[in-house]
């Protein structure tokens, strides 16, 4: 439909037209109406009207100086002008404005739908011209966008030479990119935990509301690229002339990112921010030193923005010689799955610090913090994560340094470090298979339990729940959450086909407390209501 403000500063002419014309059945709609000049630019704004009907004379602000504000802003506008005999004068004003028709009053309704049938078809060839315009405009910037993500992937990960790099922006005309870049990289901060009890629509969910907030706030920019490396992490390059223009630019995307992800979402992110270079083909020295810096999240704490060169890192890397050899003998032990060896190992650094005394608690915390990022780093190079082993594992390191005496520090840290043995034996050894076999049976002896948890049924095979979660959707292709209300939906309808119990009874049989989430759970997995699927059943039964 063709939008239509009308401007007429006598009520019962303003009326008239609004309501004793068909509008809709010649193309148009009546988007607003406006009383004078001036109100007209107050609602223009708001509907953005393709033909403007306006009076001349009008007080505040006449029609012909509407038309002259309004084309400066929209020239695109298409306008008629309604007048009277006397004010003949200001049709030829009207016409040097390039307005469409000038319609004399006492206006004939059959000659104003004449005019607007006359004029519909050269403002609606404007308005799809508009729109295609828009379109290949837009398409344009979507195709840049995707040839430069191509580029700067290629280049992060050193997939092309540096002499190609150049060759590749002229073959592909790609805009001039900039002198100086970085690159930063956010990770969302607790993803596996906040989605070990979530069903795989609700991980859709969420996965796609982040992805709206973080192309919300970088599309904006054609000189920012970013893409998705895994379902929470997300790798962004800033390219720029200046080096402070690109200083100001990172600034401001990671305070939008954080206030907005929070707002929006109610999830944080830490990101890590690379080396600031003076050339695209450093782009992958950038990614590795923020790849490098991410590893520091575990002892700095989530939510945070840590640069490669923070000073904070500092402290956490002025550890001795002596000391850094006993932390690599350590990660070593891990690595061959050698309980006892680990923990003579951190043992005997315990008792080294005891003995050697001096500023104990901070070196200590010191070497601790060391000890995690080096596991961080070697559960990465072995195709694991630390969250797949500690559901929150900030909450576990800070555990560790908030005991009061050497002895609970070693107990925790070798606690610690057990788990993390274990995971490594289940992922080497590949147990997959018998874990998902004792997690079904017990699911379904247990299904029925309406307080039954993800906890409950990694407890029971000896796994940690944030492990156990990413191995279940690993192995089966479904959420334990999905598989638990399948299950229960199964069981549900056989109870209906087999049994004169009610539905809220069924309810409470298969493991829910709430009929009414019961209700909305089953017509979501079988496409019926719980009403429904009896009638269904009945029929089937009297055709029998």
């Amino acid at each position: 439909m063709i939008k239509i403000l009308l401007v007429e500063d006598e009520e019962i002419i303003r009326e008239g037209l609004k309501n004793e014309i068909d509008w809709n059945s010649v193309g148009y709609e009546i988007a607003g109406t406006a009383k004078d000049g001036l109100q007209a630019m107050e609602v223009i704004e708001d509907i953005k009207p393709d033909l403007i009907i306006t009076d001349v004379r009008m007080p505040f602000m006449d029609g012909l100086e509407l038309i002259e504000k309004v084309k400066e802003i929209y020239p695109e506008t298409f306008f008629i002008v309604i007048s009277g005999h006397e004010e003949f004068e200001y049709a030829k004003k009207a016409i040097e404005l390039g307005v469409t028709e000038y319609v004399l009053k006492p206006v004939a309704l059959n000659h104003l739908v004449g005019t607007l049938e006359k004029i519909r078809t050269n403002i609606s060839n404007r308005i799809r011209n508009k729109s295609e315009t828009l379109y290949l405009k837009k398409k344009s910037l979507v195709n840049e966008r995707l040839l430069k993500e191509q580029l700067f992937r290629s280049i992060i990960f050193k997939q092309i030479s540096i002499e190609n790099i150049h060759k590749k922006i002229q073959e592909e005309n790609i805009t001039e990119l900039g002198k100086y870049c970085v690159v930063l990289i956010m990770q969302i901060d607790d993803y596996l935990f906040l989605t070990q009890e979530m069903d795989s629509e609700q991980i859709k969910t969420l996965n796609q509301s982040v992805s709206n907030t973080v192309e919300a706030i970088l599309n904006k920019d054609e000189n920012i690229i970013f893409f998705k490396v895994s379902k929470h992490e997300y790798i962004i390059c800033i390219v720029e002339y200046e080096k402070r223009v690109l200083e100001q630019k990172t600034r401001k995307a990671i305070e939008e990112i954080n206030t907005k992800l929070t707002d929006q979402n109610g999830a944080s992110a830490t990101i890590a921010i690379g080396g600031c270079y003076d050339s695209l083909e450093k782009l992958s020295e950038s990614y590795t030193d923020a790849f490098a810096t991410l590893d520091y999240k575990f002892v700095i704490g989530k939510g945070d923005c840590i640069r490669f060169d923070d000073d904070r890192i500092k402290e956490f890397v002025e550890t001795d010689g002596e000391d850094y050899r006993f932390i690599l003998d350590i990660v070593k032990e891990v690595k061959r799955f050698d309980k006892d060896e680990t923990n003579k190992k951190i043992h005997l650094l315990i008792k080294k610090f005891n003995l050697e005394g001096g500023k104990f608690t901070l070196r200590l915390q010191i070497t601790i913090s060391n000890i995690y990022t080096e596991i961080v780093k070697m559960l990465k190079e072995n195709g694991g994560s630390i969250e797949e082993v500690f559901s929150n594992p900030i909450k576990v390191y800070k555990n560790i340094l908030l005991q009061e005496t050497s002895k609970e520090v070693e107990r925790k840290l070798c606690d610690m470090l057990e788990e993390i043995i274990n995971y490594l034996q289940i992922k080497k050894q590949n147990k997959f298979s018998d874990i998902i076999k004792n997690a079904k049976e017990y699911i379904v002896e247990n299904y029925d339990n309406k307080d039954l948890s993800l906890a409950d049924i990694a407890n029971h095979v000896s796994v940690a729940t944030c492990y156990f979660s990413a191995v279940f959707s690993q192995e089966l292709g479904q959420t334990y959450k999905d598989f638990l209300t399948d299950l229960r939906i199964g069981k549900a309808k056989e109870f209906m086909e087999t049994s004169k119990f009610m539905d809220y009874e069924i309810c409470y049989k298969v493991g829910y407390n709430n009929p009414t989430y019961f209700s909305t759970i089953f017509k979501r997995k079988t496409g019926k209501s719980p009403t429904e699927f009896r009638k269904l059943i009945d029929s089937h039964k009297a055709d029998e």
